[in-house]
């Protein structure tokens, strides 16, 4: 069915909108752009990075307040509210305008049923609070996730005057979180930086990162200053996998072309535990378009 859905798209996307609406297998709708990446890739498959989707479907537990850092178009955000359901929240942050603008919008979608509420920011997280400048690259029409943080100007470049927060700025009450995810297209160690006092206290369970860095990165010294066990995430064809990254490589999947990710845990045997079965579970709601 999904290769009669990508025929469908090759023939058709050069008729396509800019918005067309996606039905995620978890049951919540999603606006995307057909003709950048992840609007792609969720037309066409579904689903975007299966083996973070399925390990923050996985690790996130009914209840647990979440933080998504770099949502993009919300994505990962509904994974999240849908398994937290309503006695969770996710605190979702982008600093882009026009990405943010189509963030707000999944997230109306998001209101009602079993899920957890959502609180959005247009602000990017990171080692200081002020300013920066947020760039986007050549190419960012076909990947609106790739624009970069940066105090510099640059020329001939489509720049955005942004705010930014440290995390222990805006959570300093002494919150607990279940599930971070973190991607933030290099930027990730100021994010980190900028938790040093959620990390130290370890008021964060579980944080899935990607990671531009040979292991061990800075962000993965960071984290296992701070008490932190580092798992590389990837998948296999009957379902995800974690291993220790300085251990011999296991058997994996992914595509050449997709980006690295870790998952840093304060509880290594309950990961291990929930991610040793078989299958597939945020894919277990049948996928369909609207």
């Amino acid at each position: 069915k999904q290769i009669l859905r990508k025929l469908q798209y090759v023939i058709a996307r050069n008729k396509l909108s800019d918005r067309v609406n996606v039905c995620l297998p978890w049951g919540t709708t999603i606006q995307v752009n057909p003709h950048e990446t992840i609007g792609q890739s969720l037309l066409t498959l579904g689903v975007y990075e299966l083996a973070v989707s399925e390990t923050l479907w996985r690790l996130t537990e009914p209840g647990d307040w979440c933080l998504d850092v770099g949502a993009n178009i919300g994505y990962m955000t509904g994974l999240l509210a849908t398994k937290a359901q309503t006695a969770g929240k996710v605190f979702s942050f982008e600093p882009h305008p026009l990405v943010f603008s189509r963030l707000k919008a999944n997230i109306d979608n998001l209101a009602g049923g079993k899920r957890a509420p959502v609180e959005a920011s247009q602000m990017a997280i990171g080692a200081t609070d002020g300013k920066m400048n947020l760039v986007e690259p050549d190419g960012f029409g076909h990947n609106e996730g790739v624009a970069r943080l940066t105090n510099k100007l640059q020329a001939n470049s489509s720049t955005h005057n942004v705010v930014i927060a440290r995390l222990d700025s805006m959570f300093c009450r002494g919150e607990q979180f279940g599930m971070v995810k973190v991607d933030v297209e290099g930027f990730e160690l100021s994010v980190f930086q900028g938790a040093a006092q959620l990390l130290s206290k370890k008021r964060v369970r579980d944080i899935v990162f990607e990671d531009f860095e040979a292991f061990p990165s800075d962000c993965a010294k960071l984290l296992q200053n701070n008490g932190y066990t580092i798992f590389r995430i990837a998948k296999k064809v009957l379902g995800p996998v974690i291993w220790n990254p300085l251990e011999r490589k296991t058997a994996d999947f992914s595509l050449p072309y997709e980006p690295i990710n870790y998952l840093a845990t304060v509880n290594p045997q309950r990961a291990l535990k929930l991610m040793q079965p078989r299958g597939w579970g945020c894919l277990k709601t049948k996928i369909t378009s609207a």
